[in-house]
């Protein structure tokens, strides 16, 4: 079985379920992919697969945020098109009230945005707790693979 790292640095083997051809059994809906690897041909390593979940989902938390925690800089989708923040106002003007358990108790505030959208500033008002789709941008994976390192020295 052959042992190498992906893009990120986490180590994968070939699949055991299609030994790395990326298919295995035919039905109507996949084709012959492989389920185990998904037709990538690889798999991550057992023991890596701890500190690849939680790389998975500090990317796919990264992705989504509400607009009152955007920071300057950061890019989000605008009608398709990444838009990148140059202003963030947060106003104590009321726009409604959110429900936590059970109880009506958190006011909402809107947030206005001033972002730059193909050379041209626009801005737009919103509630502070509606969720704006962010660019997640380069994320470093060295804090799990460290995660990998940690495991390793515990078992042993």
């Amino acid at each position: 079985m052959t042992t190498t790292t992906n893009q990120f640095g986490f180590p994968i083997q070939t699949c055991t379920r299609c030994k790395g051809e990326g298919h295995y059994s035919y039905n109507q809906v996949t084709g012959t992919r492989c389920f185990k690897c998904l037709g990538t041909k690889t798999t991550i390593t057992p023991k890596a697969k701890e500190a690849w979940a939680a790389f998975q989902l500090h990317l796919s938390n990264r992705k989504e945020v509400a607009a009152k925690n955007l920071q300057l800089g950061d890019l989000i989708a605008r009608n398709k098109v990444w838009c990148e923040v140059t202003n963030i106002i947060i106003t104590d003007e009321a726009c409604g009230w959110s429900i936590q358990n059970e109880v009506k108790t958190v006011k909402d505030t809107y947030v206005i945005l001033t972002y730059i959208r193909e050379g041209i500033e626009e801005t737009f008002k919103t509630n502070g707790n509606s969720v704006m789709r962010r660019h997640s941008g380069a994320v470093d994976p060295t804090p799990f693979l460290a995660m990998i390192k940690q495991q390793t020295k515990a078992k042993k």
